[in-house]
């Protein structure tokens, strides 16, 4: 517990230990001290119940039972400083004012509100959270005036009931989403109840709020067949009212319009492609698509995967040259030469892409890197006409698939169809061979289904002709 806190919070413990308002054993003291001069080196000599005992005690035979009990006190002086440095964090203006009131304070009262009111006038605070704020302060506002027992009219009760109201429709909106999803990923029937009625209740009274609006059409996307006008209307919202969002709530904007385009690529490629790689692109220039400073390597990825797509070659190069430092530096290494694969693999400058797969197998064993690299050497090999490299490699994957046992049972059965449906082609059994076709096209759990069908038609066996009898 003591090596998750950081090496200035450990000084801020040692004070909080030697207030007498929260320990008054000099004892503890001392074993904080100790431990903070060898913080965060608590290996297995440092730490040895023996070797503290005796730095703490020189003359006083080794206790057992007493250093337990030390070290139960310490955990519990821990787990209150843990405690008291989270409610200070949390403790705002607001609680602050409550307190005020709760202590008759009234001349103080009337001038902190003031002065929060300012505050929250010139706050930046924006996103569903910002209606919570306001809420709490016209809700302690209105409790004060009660409190008071004045004859007269006051608008705060109904400035905390409409900013509560607001914060309310936004999260309810927000966890409908979630729920959804949830919905979609795991593939099985999810209660939402009230959902009509909240969105319909959304629709009547908070029309012109973009936040509500936001997330009422990502809605509308996932659940109405008609999906494409909420789509349009959603990319509107984001293109003139982003600034209303929180960071965190416009990058889930921008992700469930982007997931909106790649779960519709199939049914008109070029569209939704397009609109996805915009949105990314404008997602990206905005700035909250990093996180923690970084751009993550996965949508990197996806950014290259969907350029290729349109066959925007010049834009992908520089793309990987320009933003590649902007990935964490763990990951710089197999996002460049991965996607630099890509690259050349859809230029079909094969040899190069093999080049550069080779790098990522040696510089990383990734999961999803090694899989998406074990496809494309196998489609290279392919390509390359090199049919025993070929045979080799799909045999190589269908044994590691089979073995592997981090892989969830929905995607081992895509990548092993995807290999069964090619050993098929490559076997050109004239018996079966126009079955495939259609096989490939109902199986669900596939791959590369474009590219079977194509490896399909370029390896179909011509029929044989049949030699005329001769009488």
């Amino acid at each position: 517990m003591l090596s998750a806190l950081k090496k200035e919070e450990f000084y801020e413990f040692v004070d909080f230990v030697k207030s007498p308002y929260y320990n008054k054993k000099e004892d503890l003291i001392d074993l904080c001290q100790l431990l903070c001069n060898i913080h965060p080196n608590f290996d297995e000599k440092n730490v040895d119940r023996k070797h503290v005992y005796n730095k703490l005690f020189t003359s006083v035979t080794y206790d057992e039972k007493k250093l337990g009990y030390m070290q139960s006190d310490l955990t519990k002086l821990a787990l209150n400083y843990i405690y008291v440095k989270a409610q200070e964090q949390k403790l705002s203006d607001i609680s602050y004012l409550n307190i005020l009131s709760q202590r008759k304070l009234h001349p103080l009262f009337k001038k902190e509100s003031k002065k929060i009111k300012e505050v929250l006038e010139r706050s930046t605070n924006k996103g569903a959270n910002h209606y919570k704020i306001y809420f709490e302060y016209y809700d302690l506002l209105d409790r004060y005036f009660i409190s008071q027992k004045e004859r007269k009219d006051d608008v705060n009760a109904h400035l905390a009931s409409q900013n509560l109201d607001l914060y309310f429709i936004c999260r309810k909106l927000q966890y409908f989403t979630v729920l959804l999803n949830r919905k979609l990923i795991l593939g099985k029937h999810i209660e939402i109840p009230n959902m009509e009625f909240v969105l319909n209740y959304a629709k009547n009274n908070f029309s012109s709020n973009p936040i509500v609006n936001g997330y009422y059409e990502v809605i509308m996307m996932q659940t109405k067949e008609e999906s494409l006008p909420h789509f349009i209307k959603l990319k509107d919202i984001i293109t003139q009212f982003d600034d209303k969002f929180n960071p965190k709530e416009i990058a889930e904007i921008y992700e469930e319009a982007i997931n909106y385009c790649i779960q519709r690529i199939s049914h008109n490629q070029e569209f939704y492609t397009d609109e996805a790689l915009a949105l990314y692109m404008q997602f990206l220039d905005s700035g909250y698509m990093y996180q923690n400073g970084y751009l993550s390597h996965w949508t990197f990825k996806n950014i290259v995967k969907l350029s290729l797509l349109l066959k925007r070659f010049e834009f992908v190069e520089n793309f990987i040259i320009s933003y590649q430092d902007k990935i964490a530096p763990k990951h710089q290494t197999k996002a460049l030469n991965y996607n630099f694969a890509e690259l050349h693999f859809a230029m079909q400058d094969y040899s190069k892409a093999q080049e550069y797969l080779n790098m990522v197998f040696v510089n990383d064993l990734e999961l999803a890197y090694n899989l998406g690299s074990r496809m494309m050497l196998i489609k290279i090999f392919y390509h390359n006409n090199e049919m025993d490299a070929l045979l080799s490699q799909i045999a190589a994957f269908t044994i590691f698939l089979k073995r592997a046992k981090k892989i969830s049972n929905t995607k081992k059965k895509i990548y092993l169809n995807f290999c069964d449906m090619l050993n098929k082609i490559l076997r050109q059994n004239l018996k079966h061979y126009e079955k495939i076709e259609n096989e490939i096209k109902e199986t669900k759990l596939l791959t590369a289904t474009n590219w079977l069908l194509q490896v399909y038609q370029e390896m179909k066996p011509k029929p044989l002709k049949k030699q005329a009898i001769k009488t």
